[in-house]
Formats: structure tokens, sequence, C-alpha cells
């Protein structure tokens, strides 16, 4: 039994335990692209250990893993899950009022929701916005290019962009913007892009990974 790209890992690790799965691995982040998987497969294969299933959560994730010579029998699909009534479709009166709580007065704001780290690329985000005069950025997140990010942020979009460190949920910093930013390098199946789409909000995002099962090029976002 294998799990892809989980939120939580040791808490789903500690439940399937529970649950009597024998054998347990956590398909980290950084496997994110096919070939990634299918290399992982092959690695598990040649070690010999017994994989009863391999779970992804989009579609494209399994696709030539057949041909690799997985038995269709042996893979599932389990989408990312988020809980519809945790992000209520925001409209101009919850958007003023989220962003009067978040001390944010802009006419056209963007969201990064994320870790600022290397594989999300926060500084085209931070980039992108400084070319829009008008566009003010909030970053919800942290990591080891915070410093980094603050201060290319003060050179290039001086008292445009607002950092918030790490927020309890995203619903609130995705209410107050007008668009979602998500300019990842890599990326698996983006949950904050379906939050985004809860609360009525368009996503710009990488064409990378499986952000397009999320997002739809064109329609409920640009790619």
């Amino acid at each position: 039994y294998l799990y892809a790209h989980a939120p939580r890992p040791y808490r789903t690790k500690r439940v399937l335990r529970k649950l009597g799965v024998a054998h347990v691995r956590w398909l980290r982040p950084s496997y994110s692209s096919l070939e990634d998987m299918k290399s992982l497969a092959r690695d598990l294969s040649d070690a010999g250990e017994p994989v009863l299933n391999l779970l992804f959560h989009s579609s494209e994730a399994i696709v030539g893993l057949e041909e690799f010579g997985v038995p269709a029998a042996r893979l599932r699909l389990i989408p990312n899950g988020v809980s519809a009534g945790r992000y209520p479709r925001a409209d101009a009166g919850t958007r003023e009022r989220a962003r009067t709580r978040l001390g944010i007065a802009a006419a056209l704001v963007a969201a990064y929701v994320g870790a600022l780290e290397p594989e999300k690329d926060p500084e085209t985000a931070i980039r992108v916005v400084a070319r829009l005069d008008t566009m003010h950025l909030i970053v919800a997140g942290d990591g080891s290019l915070r410093v980094a990010m603050e201060r290319l942020a003060e050179e290039v979009a001086p008292d445009r962009v607002r950092f918030l460190g790490q927020v309890p949920e995203s619903s609130e910093v995705l209410a107050a913007a007008d668009v979602l930013v998500l300019p990842s390098l890599t990326e698996g199946l983006p949950a904050v892009a379906i939050e985004a789409g809860f609360t009525g909000l368009p996503t710009v995002a990488s064409a990378v990974g499986f952000v397009s099962d999320v997002i739809e090029d064109g329609v409920t976002g640009i790619l």
C-alpha cells in the first residue's frame, strides 16, 4: 500500500497501521511527475517490496502506469478532498470585510498561499505583481526564502507585498483576494486551487504536475 502526496503523512500512516495495513510508503512531493512516480514504482519492484495498491490524487498519474506493468486492479484514484463549507463563495461585501481584517486597503489584490521554498517559486509571484502598479500581494506561508522574499518585495514592490506568515486557514486570505497565484515549479494536486475555486477565485498557475486537473485553462483560471 502506497499513498501519494498526503498532506499529513505521519497521521495518515498511523491511521493505516491501525487498519492493519502492513506496508505504508509516503510518496513525497518531490515525486510529482509521472516519470518520478514510475521511477519509484521501479525502485519498489526491484526491492521486492509488496505494493498492494498505488493511490494517487490525479488521473494523469495513472496514465502510463498500466503500460509500465502495474495492473489496473492495483491502481486507485482518490482526489484531494476539500470541505466546500469551509470556503463559501466571496462577494464584494465579504471581500471588503476580509481586507479590513487583514489591513489591506488596495483595490486589486493577489494571493500567494504556500511555502516560501524554491520549488514553489514565490519570487515569480512577487516580480509579476511588481510589474502591475495597482496590484498588491498577500503572502500566506513561511519557509527558508522568507527573508530573501521580504527583501525582494521591498526592492521591487515597496509597500505592496504583505507577508502574513503561517495562517491556520486560507479561507480569509482567499476571500480578500481577486486572484490566486500559483507559480510552482513542481506541484501535485494543489488543494489551495480547489479552495480558491469554492471561493469563486480564479487562479493563475504554472502548468506543472497535476494542476490541470483542478484548473480549466481560460475558464476557471489561466495556466
